[in-house]
């Protein structure tokens, strides 16, 4: 078994987390401000905190009297709140309060709440340039919440389509992420099976696991001996070859050198019978070819050479005693046979070995039955039938409701719609159909209706003001408390889960604890396994499972029995007392090479013989000689025995190259053989014994090494072995650790899952809401302003009775009063002026009657 496993990663689900989509960014800038309102009048939740938590560990069961009981304590910490609820409340009281007065002065009392007159003056007035600015831009502030008001009741319907699919995807995750830790637990106890399965093959196949190290270990040490045997097998054949080649070379050139000789003897005969004239000895050329015939003799002496015939015999009957290659293969076949002895060894060592992993295979079985993972179905199922609840329930109010929400935001939207389209067509009929030089009873009925549609633009903000601002306080209370004390302490360094976890850790201790372990005081809490969680730990080390499952002590007990491998495995014995290297056939055949005889050749002799060659001189060169003199004797003015002389030494020269031809060139191969192989032989005779000897050293410590150390060699592949064993069973429990308390059911899924809540309870739902009662606020914030500057532009615009007019008639009404109360008739006359006339001049919307434009 490999030294060196590696086991796979567990196996992973891909989460993604549920984002909000705003298809309008401006949305996500409006939300921003509101939270940052929000922010700026709550305190943050750590100033509260303290107070909370005294009175929720109390003890007491009115938690509600309680607060209510340290109401100064708890309006100190909401003073800001207070204020805004406060300013509030008197707007929702004062703006209908006023407006019915305001209505009251105009149609009664005598109208005490002003008359329609202006003077020609104030016509003049550039007030009214300011009043119409004024009320421009409030129309304008007006107008942005009011787009907004719109565009979120439009995303609120976006939203409430995929909030159902959103929150089935929540739930979808969990029991993806439920399903997956099982699946993680099966794969890294699936991965110890594979390991149990290749322990069990190797221990019952202990001849190949244990017997092949031993035996390639002893190969090993065998080696170089046996390596120096063949060396010495291969030089005897290759020596005998050698011989018979040298004893056949030697022959054919005896043979050889024989015949030349004859036909050389002739040739020197005949050469000195013809040129020893007078007339050769007087020339030149002639004469230093009558010089040059003692040269054609043979060269080396071959007759001479020792015959090797006997070592030939010795080599050969050596060989043919003595098979040393059949030797060394019996040797092999010793050392190949160690795995079959160490598996017919083996038997009882085999059994303890399993009895052994069938130990730790129980220890593993047992505490895998102690881990709660059939807990998980219920809490799966209970997660798909809570699922199937909300869906069920976002999908009917979307499918059946929703419609009467998006019909209320299009009524809210459209009354401060309303309120900006009268602004604004007053300004525009009123600034179109004014002319300054007009007497204000003479106005157009343009400027005139401009003037009304701006009253009634106030009478709608006096009529509905009230409203906006009464949802504005209550969705203001329940969106900032929300936003500043729910969401912000939801996210992420979760100060609202560590409060709870305080609150529930004082009044009942660990609930979790008490779940998991039935132990309330099990350091385990919401906001901590949130964290680690964070962190992407194993659920192992996020619910502190080590209460339950302890994967250290289990890691130990078991692998406790590992050394017992070892143990058991010093009882296999391989006998190797009949293994030999040095057999008596060897050590015979050895010294049998040593006799064969040599180093008794003499070698120098050869090398002689053959240094000389088969002729003295070079019979083609001699040739050639013996044509250029004959062609040098042969010139002009030359006499006639010159000129057969001549004849005659071309004849002689014919006659060394066909004995060249026909008996020195058959004899070179065999010189050129001998040559090579006396040469050769000569290297492998000088070392032969030293290399027998040496041989002989090697195998005899070889076999001294195996009987004396072999036990010990064995025992050091045996504790190899064991330690192979164990290491690959501590590898394995290493990964095993390293997977549980750092990769199993890594519970970063569930932080996304808690995220994923938040984010739709806050991003989704809190946000709209305070985006909306930020925009109504906004709203109502200029609406009063906006009614002011209202009525005085419109007093520019509407038709009105001259100041010198008026004056000329109320002093005759009075006159007129004075005599109907002096005829005892309190009854009132109707004015002149058609009271209830639209386009007649009406009483004046000023709120101060004594007020004069």
């Amino acid at each position: 078994m490999s030294t060196n496993l590696t086991y796979p990663d567990l196996p992973e689900n891909v989460y993604s987390a549920v984002t909000v989509d705003l298809s309008i960014v401006s949305l996500q800038h409006l939300f921003v401000m509101t939270t940052s309102f929000i922010n700026l009048v709550f305190r943050p939740f750590s100033a509260i905190e303290e107070f909370i938590y005294s009175i929720a560990t109390s003890g007491t069961t009115n938690f509600l009297g309680d607060l209510l009981k340290n109401w100064q304590t708890l309006a100190s910490f909401e003073a800001g709140f207070m204020a805004c609820f406060v300013a509030g409340c008197l707007f929702i009281i004062l703006v209908p309060l006023v407006g019915a007065i305001m209505c009251c002065c105009r149609t009664c009392c005598d109208n005490c709440g002003g008359e329609m007159i202006q003077s020609k003056s104030r016509v003049q007035s550039k007030w009214r340039y300011c009043f119409f600015a004024s009320l421009l831009i409030i129309t304008v502030f007006i107008m942005i919440p009011c787009v907004f008001v719109f565009l979120t009741n439009e995303w609120v319907t976006q939203v409430v389509k995929v909030i159902p699919d959103k929150t089935v995807k929540v739930f979808n995750d969990f029991s993806s992420y439920l399903e997956l830790i099982p699946t993680q637990f099966n794969f890294i106890v699936n991965q110890y099976y594979t390991l149990d399965q290749g322990l069990s093959t190797d221990i019952q196949n202990l001849g190949t696991s244990v017997g092949v190290p031993i035996r390639d270990t002893f190969i090993a040490l065998a080696t170089p001996a046996l390596t120096l045997l063949t060396g010495i097998s291969n030089d005897a054949d290759k020596s005998l070859t050698e011989l018979v080649s040298i004893q056949q070379s030697t022959d054919v050139l005896i043979n050889g050198s024989n015949n030349l000789d004859s036909q050389l003897s002739s040739l020197r005969s005949r050469m000195a019978s013809s040129l020893n004239t007078t007339e050769c000895r007087g020339d030149m050329y002639c004469r230093g070819v009558l010089i040059s015939i003692d040269s054609l003799t043979t060269g080396g002496d071959f007759s001479a050479l020792q015959s090797v015939q006997a070592q030939i015999t010795e080599i050969n009957d050596t060989l043919t005693q003595y098979d040393i290659n059949a030797e060394i293969n019996k040797v092999m076949k010793q050392l190949n046979d160690i795995p079959e002895l160490v598996t017919n060894g083996s038997a009882n060592v085999t059994k303890n070995m399993l009895s052994t992993l069938a130990t730790i295979n129980e220890t593993m079985s047992k505490a895998i039955s102690q881990l709660p993972l059939s807990s998980l179905d219920p809490l799966k199922q209970e997660m798909e039938n809570i699922n199937s609840t909300i869906y069920s329930i976002a999908y009917d109010y979307s499918t059946k409701y929703d419609i009467y929400r998006y019909a209320a935001g299009i009524v809210l939207g459209s009354i401060v719609a309303l309120i900006c389209a009268l602004y604004l067509l007053g300004m525009l009929c009123g600034g179109c159909g004014f002319k300054s030089d007009r007497n204000p009873a003479d106005r157009s009925t343009l400027s005139n209706c401009g003037g009304i549609s701006i009253m009634a633009g106030v009478g709608v903000s006096f009529i509905f003001g009230w409203i906006l601002m009464l949802l504005v306080t209550l969705t203001f209370t329940v969106g900032g408390h929300g936003e500043r004390y729910v969401c912000q302490n939801l996210e992420y360094p979760y100060e609202g889960i560590k409060f709870l976890d305080d609150v529930l850790w004082k009044t009942y201790g660990s609930l979790l604890g008490i779940k998991l372990y039935t132990d309330s005081y099990v350091p385990l809490d919401f906001s901590g396994v949130l964290t680690a969680c964070e962190g992407n730990s194993s659920i192992y080390t996020a619910l502190q499972l080590e209460e339950l499952f302890n994967v250290t002590e289990f890691i130990q007990s078991a692998t406790e029995n590992l050394n017992s491998f070892k143990t058991q495995l010093s009882d296999l014995t391989v006998d190797l007392s009949s293994l030999k290297a040095y057999t008596p056939e060897i050590a015979n055949a050895l010294n049998a090479l040593k006799q064969t005889g040599l180093d008794g050749i003499n070698f120098d002799s050869y090398l002689n013989a053959t240094a000389q060659g088969i002729t003295t001189v070079n019979f083609t060169f001699y040739a050639q000689f013996l044509n250029n003199s004959a062609d040098n004797m042969t010139v002009p003015g030359a006499t006639a025995p010159i000129l057969n002389l001549a004849t005659e030494i071309r004849k002689f020269s014919y006659e060394v190259t066909l004995i060249q031809t026909m008996y020195v060139d058959p004899l070179t191969p065999a010189l050129n053989t001998l040559t090579t192989d006396i040469n050769s032989l000569q290297k492998t005779a000088t070392g032969l014994n030293a290399s027998i000897d040496e041989t002989a050293a090697a195998l005899q410590t070889l076999d001294s090494v195996i009987q004396t150390n072999g036990s010990a060699l064995v025992s050091v592949e045996i504790n190899k072995y064991a330690d192979t064993l164990i290491l690959s069973v501590n590898q394995y429990a290493a990964w095993f650790l390293d997977q549980v308390t750092n990769h199993f059911g890594q519970c970063y899924p569930v932080v996304l899952v808690y995220n994923q809540f938040v984010s739709i309870l806050c991003s989704y739902f809190m946000d709209i809401l305070n985006g909306l009662w930020f925009c109504l606020g906004w709203i109502t914030f200029f609406l009063i302003p906006g009614a002011i500057f209202g009525m005085k532009l419109a007093k520019y615009y509407r038709r009105l009775q001259d100041m010198e007019s008026y004056n000329d008639n109320h002093w005759n009404d009075m006159e007129m009063d004075a005599f109907n109360r002096s005829n005892n008739n309190g009854q009132q006359q109707q004015k002149s002026s058609g009271k209830f006339s639209f386009l007649s001049p009406q009483r004046s919307a000023k709120i101060h009657p004594g007020e004069y434009y």
